[in-house]
């Protein structure tokens, strides 16, 4: 039959006698089992083991995990026995090791809040699992956090090098391939090919590479972008990281957990070990991400500790119960990490933003025309509703990049940046039942374009902190433009007389040519004549005139492009204004 097997029930044997019974000599009967199988015709029935001769999978991707599960778990592939022999010069004792794959390990915190408002004790565990063969008594265990490099490499086994072979033009086989192989049957029947050599040694290795993020705000208009820590193209207004509370000094890749007391684990079981118990530098906050106005309930910590804490699931409890969990990532020793855990109802925030002004710091030549870069400047105003009965720690994330500055402009505030998330934040403490309200400024930078004309010339120019050398660039680059503007409008003046003094001089042609026809003699033609030598003077003058325009024009709008070149090699200025 075919069905699907949903248990196995038993075993049954033969029920155990009572006392003073005898029981016959002889070896025990085998133990029997009930299958439940739920068949293809959809009926369930149960089948005793005394029934059923074999039971095969009748999926192929389950025959072939049944097959790899059967290999593993053999005696042949587990616990190969090798004669070893060991030659020393004298006696004492002798220490022998071996290495064995070990699943990795993973690491589960819980952090108890105290009743100090910064203050909690942290406990981690480390989730081992014994996947050996053999029972750990009285094991000495550390536990290392990090990747380190590790390979397989056939030592036992004899290995060849492989040599160019030289075959005749037609390809023929003049002996067998090792006749039924060998080779460690061609290499556990990989079958050995032109990558076998160092490449097929099984080396791997695994690399961290460097990375960045970057990160920016769009104004509106046509405000370029701002990214993070360089600013655009030099313009630096501030380094908000510069506000960070904590130490972030970089730490190494690889640390060492050692388990205090001896381990005694059985094969194949788990077992949780304890690898920190210390106090840690926790406070209970809410958070508002940068933008949101919905509050989170979460932990400020800072890693006191002298280790780094692996990545794991961390548990809160306060007040003798549980309050959330959620994944905190690697800590090192003195690194801060801010982690929410649930959402906070008792808090609420409003928050806008004022536009004060803005400064203008330097004016660049670009292929397209202008670009003016500038410091803008806000105020943002919060206001945070406390409706609970104690008093809350709130950090309120703001939209600005990392390149800005910001200033507090009362008391009650302090300012703060995460690192993690690349957040400028605002920390401030509300009593229970209470409203704070504070006021914060910001000053970012920003660009826009303008095209070069007169108007975006002369109103640059005007523009307070600029340069005194980009401002008299600006101002003869004006007077050229203005001056090309003149040269160009008297060449389209030249071009409207030209275009005049040529219809004339057909009309006189054409009066000329019809008095000559009619055989008219006298004055009239010879007036006629003075006047179409008159047009074609007028109209060589013109057109030199005219080609003379279009020269100083053009001449004024190079002298343009290269003054405007020359805002090129001036620094911006790095003031915040």
């Amino acid at each position: 039959m075919t069905g699907r097997l949903i248990d196995v029930e038993g075993p049954f044997g033969e029920p155990a006698p009572k006392d003073g019974e005898n029981v016959a000599k002889g070896p025990p009967p085998p133990a029997e089992y009930n299958l439940l199988v739920l068949g293809s015709d959809g009926n369930l029935r149960r089948l005793s083991t005394k029934d059923v001769t074999g039971v095969q999978p009748a999926e192929s991707a389950a025959a072939d995990r049944l097959d790899v599960a059967a290999e593993a778990l053999s005696d042949h592939t587990a616990r190969t026995t090798q004669s070893l022999g060991i030659r020393v010069e004298a006696g004492g004792k002798l220490g022998l090791g071996y290495v064995a794959e070990s699943p990795v390990w993973r690491t589960s915190y819980r952090v108890v809040l105290g009743a100090a408002d910064d203050r909690g004790a942290l406990q981690g565990w480390a989730l081992v699992h014994n996947d050996t063969d053999e029972d750990w008594n009285n094991v000495d265990i550390e536990l290392v956090n990090g990747r380190p490099a590790s390979f397989l490499y056939p030592l036992a086994a004899p290995r060849y090098a492989r040599r160019e072979l030289i075959e005749p033009e037609e390809q023929l086989s003049t002996v067998p391939q090792l006749a039924k192989t060998t080779p460690d049957r061609m290499w556990l029947d990989g079958e050995i090919g032109e990558s076998y050599g160092v490449g097929g040694l099984g080396m791997v290795g695994t690399g961290y590479g460097g990375g960045g993020t970057g990160e920016g705000t769009i104004g509106l208009g046509n405000v370029g972008l701002i990214g993070k820590g360089g600013g655009i193209a030099g313009l630096g207004v501030g380094d908000l990281a510069e506000l960070t509370q904590a130490n972030t000094e970089a730490q190494g890749a690889l640390f060492i957990y050692g388990v205090a007391d001896p381990v005694d684990l059985k094969a194949h079981h788990s077992a949780l070990l304890p690898i920190v118990s210390e106090d840690i530098e926790a406070e209970s906050i809410t958070w508002f991400s940068r933008g949101e106005y919905d509050g989170l309930t979460g932990v400020r910590l800072v890693n006191t500790t002298k280790q780094t804490l692996p990545g794991g699931t961390v548990s809160f409890f306060s007040a003798g119960g549980f309050v959330g969990e959620t994944v905190l990532g690697r800590l090192g020793p003195s690194e801060r990490r801010f982690v929410v855990y649930g959402a906070e109802l008792d808090v609420e925030l409003s928050r806008s933003t004022t536009a004060v002004g803005e400064s203008t710091k330097d004016v660049r030549y670009v292929e397209d025309g202008l670009q003016e870069l500038y410091v803008a400047r806000s105020d943002v105003h919060l206001k945070v509703d406390n409706h609970s009965r104690r008093s809350q720690r709130v950090y309120v994330g703001l939209e600005l990049s990392r390149n800005s500055k910001l200033s507090a402009l009362d008391q009650g505030v302090e300012l703060d940046y995460d690192l993690q998330s690349g957040t400028p934040l605002v920390a401030m403490t509300v009593p229970a039942s209470e409203v704070g309200v504070h006021v914060v400024r910001a000053e970012t930078a920003g660009s826009r374009k303008h095209p070069v004309d007169a108007a975006s010339l002369e109103a640059l120019a005007k523009r307070e902190g600029i340069p005194s050398a980009d401002k008299q660039a600006l101002q003869d680059a004006l007077s050229f433009l203005q001056a090309a503007d003149r040269h160009r409008a008297a060449a389209e003046l030249a071009k409207e007389k030209l275009l005049d003094a040529t219809t004339d001089l057909v009309r006189i042609r054409e009066d000329l040519t019809a008095l000559g026809d009619a055989g008219v003699r006298g004055r009239l033609r010879e007036k006629l004549s003075r006047q179409v030598l008159q047009k074609e003077k007028a109209i060589v003058e013109l057109r030199a005139r005219r080609r003379a325009s279009f020269r100083s024009m053009r001449e004024a709008s190079r002298q343009v492009g290269e003054t405007l070149k020359g805002l090129e090699t001036q620094p911006a200025s790095s003031s915040g204004g």
